[in-house]
């Protein structure tokens, strides 16, 4: 019924004219080993950890800031900001990537991508270089105005790095789905990464409260490994230009942006009308996924501890450790799809699995939601089951990287080369906005769980 409806408001049809386009970036003859004679091959896979090493930078910028809330947390101590910064970082990140992705798309005819990436690159370094440095001079710094210090480099990587999501997955488009997975997989590498470190961070709290000296020290030498992670994505990007491989299919019309007078030039409007059902799918994964994690899910406590227990160990790691199931489920969804799948799939299946999701919500509100001091609940507490709650979030968290990455993969297989560039584009624009509406309907979801206030809980 409601795909009848979107079909009938939005003229979605996955007729004959909604069909994959056979291109030299098939996904079949690259895993088929089926390719020209002119093809260069990719050389120890070198170029797909590459687009990995770019996937793992993309995703660094936010996790790199979010990972280090101790220390933030103890250097914030004084100002009006301690309790409330991780808000205002997430509020900062969400403005600036929403105006910088929506002037990125409408600049996509008069930039150079590959250039764009590079200097992107470079402006991450630059600003996690300053940020290593920051730790050292603490003492030239009040706690308010290192927030602002802070906030201000978050705002300059945000912006950067929405200029480089963009640029480089329109770049990709051009390349075999194969080297988009690798980007994809990268994202979700660092998500593995960074929870595996607050799980850690979690049980070291525990066993010691470590002096501010510490942390200032662990700091700089976190930041310090994140400033080299980002410096080995720049000089590898680089490098990726002069190989054979790149150049190849960087003949298509995404390495060299058309000027906007020309009447070849591709247009947003009639591109996105070719892959509007991938769109829409993408940014319904994207909401239904942040509506949820980790507004939601962050509340659900373990059911086999009480409440009256002294010891909260159980529940000190049992968030964490749910971070670790949600990204190696995501992760795991983003590697198992097969190439056959990426043309063999129709939109309209890819749209109906999206709205599918939507079960989680209902799923969610069931389990053991604690929001608050109060008891009061919208839905009745039915999953009364750690390991059915993380069974249900494995399920969320795996659907999450798989449907979201056959989309991102799938939808340039649908235009011509010289589209490819502007789908990929609309589908990180796509991302972004379902990333946003999901923020905004986490607060009544929220407010849903408890029927209460949930600015207030």
């Amino acid at each position: 019924m409601l795909i009848e409806f979107l079909r009938d408001s939005f003229n979605i049809d996955g007729g004959a004219e909604y069909q994959p386009i056979v291109s030299n970036t098939s996904a079949s003859s690259q895993h088929s080993g089926e390719q020209d004679r002119n093809t260069p091959a990719d050389r120890y896979k070198i170029v797909y950890w590459i687009f990995t090493l770019q996937g793992i930078s993309i995703l660094l910028s936010w996790n790199a800031f979010i990972t280090a809330s101790e220390f933030f947390y103890k250097e914030f101590e004084g100002s009006p900001f301690k309790d409330t910064f991780q808000n205002y970082f997430s509020i900062v990140s969400m403005v600036v990537n929403l105006i910088c992705q929506s002037h990125a798309l409408y600049q996509k005819t008069t930039v150079n991508l590959a250039k764009l990436v590079t200097v992107t690159l470079l402006v991450n370094v630059v600003v996690y270089i300053l940020t290593t440095i920051s730790t050292k001079v603490l003492d030239e710094f009040t706690s308010t105005s290192y927030f602002y210090f802070i906030i201000t480099m978050l705002i300059i990587i945000a912006a950067s790095n929405a200029y480089l999501q963009n640029a480089f997955f329109g770049l990709a488009s051009s390349f075999p789905p194969l080297y988009m997975q690798a980007a994809l997989s990268g994202e979700a590498i660092v998500g593995v990464a960074v929870s595996i470190v607050q799980l850690f961070s979690a049980w070291a709290t525990e066993k010691s409260d470590l002096p501010s000296a510490d942390l200032q020290e662990g700091a700089f030498y976190y930041f310090l490994a994140v400033s080299g992670t980002a410096v080995m994505a720049a000089v590898s990007f680089i490098a990726l230009r002069r190989m054979r491989f790149y150049r190849h299919y960087s003949q298509l019309p995404t390495e060299q942006a058309l000027p906007n007078n020309s009447t070849n030039s591709p247009s947003i409007s009639g591109t996105f009308r070719l892959v509007r059902t991938h769109a829409y799918a993408n940014a319904l994964v994207f909401l239904v996924t942040l509506a949820l994690f980790p507004s939601i899910t962050a509340s659900i406590r373990s059911v086999s501890q009480r409440a009256e227990s002294k010891e909260s160990s159980q529940n000190d790691l049992f968030i964490p450790f749910h971070f670790l199931i949600f990204n190696v489920g995501d992760w795991l969804g983003r590697v198992l799809i097969r190439a056959d799948q990426v043309t063999s799939i129709t939109p309209n299946s890819l749209l109906k699995f999206s709205l599918l999701r939507f079960i989680f919500f209902p799923l969610f509100l069931m389990c053991n939601v604690v929001v608050g001091s109060t008891d009061t609940r919208l839905f009745p507490l039915l999953i009364y089951s750690d390991f059915l709650y993380f069974c249900i979030l494995f399920a969320f968290a795996l659907s999450n990287g798989y449907l979201g990455s056959l989309i991102m993969m799938a939808a340039p297989q649908y235009v011509d080369d010289e589209r490819k560039g502007v789908v990929g584009m609309i589908m990180v624009m796509a991302l972004s906005l379902g990333l946003t509406a999901g923020s905004l309907l986490s607060f009544p979801l929220k407010a849903a769980s408890c029927l209460c206030n949930p600015f207030t809980v």
